[in-house]
């Protein structure tokens, strides 16, 4: 009996080990997953097409096309002719449509088997699609199934896990910040902070412009590192928006904003005219050589022109010429505006006028302004608005070294005194953009040049204003073709030796080289720049946080919905869909009306309510060009970012996320030290 249970007892480790063994053989025959990168898989075809039909002219095609590529014409993946491929790497992050179908010496029969259907892969997935052919009543039947060997992995977990820690982080800091304070509050090192802090305050500097900018820089540098690998965290290939594709442009918005700031403190500091240009024209070439520092031109041959700091300095300079050299318009007296000094009221608000105006300008001209004074009391007085009067002095008018200067300046004032009585709809509510009618003329003018050249200019061998992407979409027909005339035009220019050679879309699309910061989209993001301006002039405008507040939002939504309309609301089936490569108008549009509602938020959270002192990222927005340059010139260094031999999400947004790190540390020990660097 003993020899009997030992029998079957070595008969069953046997038949188990066969097993094993047989499992083990055909693990070994699966790829190996550490060879694939993330977002890729492994598939293989199958088929028993071969025992069904006996033809050596029979054969198995495998046809795809990606999600991501937009009409484009099928690819062959694999031709069959046994009963399996080798394992095929298939990227995973869209999915494909495939057809399959059997061919006879090459060739569709009339009676061809036919299949289509759609597949999603997941990352580090193993896959088998086995088409089998069936044969019922004489009439054969093509199908197919999907077998998963290795269960892919959840790819979104390490992202969903970064979020959760920021947002965490983003709870915890205001007790951090709290306790923190309650500890120190008796130190004298606590009071001295706090007295600066005060101070800082007391400068009425605008935080949350410096923390929108520092938080569009942060992204940036986070995206050009790689944005953990994620789709969403890189450019569009084409039409369409990602995280990735808000930054470049809304940095282009908050530099047009800065700018009504910084010429309207140089005309405080008395600032001449031919010093603001000569600084305006010094930091454009300044920006300009370092993009093209940026751009390594250490074989001139192949030296690329054009790039991101190149556009900052065009929109820069052509949008601060505008704003200097074009007039502003100035209102024309309605019977309303008209108030007769001669009556009573008008001589006593004449006289407490030139009383108030004479102190102000005594460090000037008192003596004119006796005179101009005396003249207005004997006249009647056609009223132009007091902030239009000082928006002029600001931007591009005379100092008021005239009588003319002061006469418009009692003018003003004298409007003001009498607001309540004479105010017009104009001078109410479009005081920040009616002076300003003929340079929104000239903005307005550049940017339909954008319409004017692709719409207009003749590209051969593509349709006229041919807006796509080229190479194989529309079936391949416009292969050449890549962004229309915005290419020729760059092609013409710049030469193919000088234009960016790996846009986002070569990969998926097959296309041509093509620089997403062309000349033609120079047009549109100086427009952008010049929107960005009317916001930094409702500042200085509007002192009531609700009249900045409530012109943002109109501005927001009508620059969203003009977009909308532009581009159907679609991504590719509009007049003109928004595309980053382009920069499209409806792109611009609505990166201003996105830009406008993210400033109306940062400025109730930061600078009303001061719920969030604007870190880490408003040590960013204090030395912005410093920290771009630093991360695109060091972006290939340790501990910038590092690699390894498995790359897997989880790793590389380690990556990027220490390197965006070091660099908000840097931005910190740069603004504790009190170094900022200004071109």
């Amino acid at each position: 009996m003993n020899k009997v249970i030992l029998l079957l007892s070595l008969l069953f480790i046997t038949y188990n080990s066969s097993n094993l063994l047989v499992q083990s053989q055909t693990l070994t025959n699966y790829p190996d997953t550490s060879q694939l990168q993330y977002d890729q898989s492994y598939l293989r075809i199958c088929t028993n097409l071969f025992e069904q039909i006996v033809d050596l002219n029979t054969t198995l095609s495998v046809e795809y096309i990606y999600d991501a590529c937009y009409t484009c014409e099928y690819q062959t993946l694999v031709v069959l002719d046994s009963s399996s491929s080798q394992y095929i790497i298939m990227p995973s992050t869209f999915g494909y449509k495939f057809n399959i179908s059997v061919l006879y010496n090459g060739k569709a029969q009339d009676d061809i088997l036919y299949l289509s259907f759609h597949q999603i892969f997941g990352e580090y997935g193993i896959y088998d699609i086995s088409v089998n052919i069936s044969t019922v009543n004489v009439t054969k039947k093509i199908y197919h199934s999907v077998n998963i060997l290795k269960e892919p992995i959840n790819s979104e977990i390490p992202i969903a896990v970064l979020f959760s820690i920021l947002v965490g982080m983003a709870i915890a800091w205001p007790f951090i910040i709290y306790l923190y304070k309650r500890s120190k509050r008796d130190s004298l090192e606590y009071q001295l902070m706090a007295s600066v802090e005060r101070e800082n305050r007391k400068k009425d500097r605008l935080r949350s412009l410096d923390v929108f900018r520092g938080f569009s820089i942060t992204i940036m540098i986070f995206v050009n590192y790689g944005g953990g690998g994620y789709w969403f965290f890189n450019h569009s290939l084409w039409n369409g928006l990602t995280v990735a594709d808000l930054v470049f442009p809304w940095f282009v918005f908050i530099m047009g904003i800065a700018m009504p700031l910084s010429f309207h403190a140089m005309e405080k500091r008395g600032t001449p005219k031919r010093v603001i240009v000569q600084k305006l024209l010094r930091r454009s070439i300044i920006l300009f050589a370092l993009g093209l520092f940026i751009n390594n031109g250490v074989n001139l041959q192949q030296w690329r022109i054009l790039g991101v700091l190149q556009r900052f300095s065009i929109s820069y300079l052509v949008v601060g010429l505008i704003m200097l050299f074009v007039p502003l318009w100035k209102f024309r007296p309605s019977p309303s505006d008209i108030i007769n000094i001669n009556d009573g009221g008008g001589m006593h608000q004449s006289q407490q006028l030139s009383s108030s105006s004479s102190q102000q300008l005594q460090q000037h001209q008192s003596q004119q302004f006796s005179h101009s004074s005396q003249q207005y009391s004997q006249q009647q007085v056609f009223l132009i608005p007091q902030d239009v009067v000082e928006q002029q002095s600001i931007l591009n008018g005379p100092s008021m070294n005239s009588n003319k200067d002061i006469d418009t300046f009692v003018k003003g004032n004298l409007y003001s005194m009498s607001l309540t009585q004479h105010e017009t709809i104009i001078s109410k509510y479009f005081a920040d953009i009616a002076p300003y009618w003929i340079q929104w003329v000239f903005a307005l003018v550049i940017f339909s040049g954008w319409f004017l050249l692709m719409f207009l200019v003749p590209v051969p061998g593509c349709p006229t204003g041919y807006l796509g992407v080229g190479g194989l979409a529309n079936q391949g027909r416009y292969q050449n073709c890549t962004g229309g005339a915005a290419r020729l035009i760059d092609l013409k220019i710049f030469t193919e030796a000088h234009i960016f050679h790996n846009p986002t879309c070569l990969e998926v699309y097959k296309t041509p080289s093509y620089d997403p910061e062309g000349t033609v989209g120079y047009l549109t993001s100086i427009f952008l720049c010049f929107i960005g301006v009317q916001a930094g002039r409702i500042i200085l405008i509007y002192k009531s946080n609700r009249s900045r507040l409530i012109r943002w939002m109109i501005w927001s939504v009508v620059l969203c919905g003009i977009a909308a309309g532009l581009c159907g609301l679609t991504q590719n089936q509009g007049w003109i869909p928004v595309n980053k490569n382009l920069w499209s108008p409806s792109f611009i549009l609505l990166m201003a009306g996105f830009g406008f509602f993210v400033l109306t938020v940062m400025f109730i959270v930061i600078d009303i309510k001061k719920i969030w002192n604007g870190s880490p990222f408003i040590y960013v927005g204090m030395n912005p060009i410093t920290i771009y340059c630093g991360h695109e010139i060091l972006g290939t260094y340790f501990p910038f970012s590092f690699n390894v031999t498995y790359q897997t999400h989880s790793l590389y947004l380690l990556s990027n996320c220490i390197g965006v790190g070091c660099w908000l540390l840097i931005a910190y020990q740069m603004y504790r030290n009190k170094l900022f660097i200004n071109i």
